[in-house]
């Protein structure tokens, strides 16, 4: 029935093993079309090489397999394309302040907006001066160590 109902891969001519390419990526369910399509080439590529291990005998059957492998490389260089321009939106997205937001897209600030900016985040997501508290504060930490280090044991020896 999927067989049926899917069109045809261009470079497979009438009831040709390759012509049921696009029935095996649609039935295997997998969303991503990029590897669903890779799934089905890898289907075709063992078709084209035979399988025999683990008590599965499956004979060698000839397979072009050229052109699922141009279009593959097609579909997944789309999809890179499209996940990195996705990410340098988002990348700008965060960068641009709220302000710019509003005059970029003409969309209303909206309330977390008009909080006011205390201090630059890190990459964690904490603010700035946590971090360097943290760093200072094992700078102390340290120095103290070392002063425990150096100072004499014997206390009555202070006096």
């Amino acid at each position: 029935k999927i067989y049926d109902e899917t069109p045809k891969p261009a470079d497979a001519q009438g009831d040709e093993i390759e012509s049921w390419r696009k029935a095996i990526v649609k039935y295997c369910g997998i969303p991503q079309a990029e590897l669903s399509e890779q799934h089905g080439l890898e289907v075709y590529e063992h078709m084209n090489e035979g399988y025999h291990d683990y008590g599965i005998e499956w004979p060698k059957h000839p397979v072009n397999l050229e052109p699922m492998r141009a279009e593959v490389a097609k579909i997944k260089a789309e999809a890179r394309a499209k996940t990195e321009a996705e990410e340098k939106a988002e990348e700008v997205k965060n960068l641009i302040p709220a302000v710019a937001k509003k005059t970029i897209s003409g969309k209303p600030i909206k309330e977390e907006a008009s909080l006011p900016v205390v201090g630059a985040s890190t990459a964690t997501g904490r603010p700035a001066w946590m971090t360097w508290a943290a760093i200072l504060l094992g700078l102390l930490v340290v120095a103290a160590a070392f002063y425990m280090m150096r100072s004499p044991k014997n206390v009555s020896s202070r006096k």
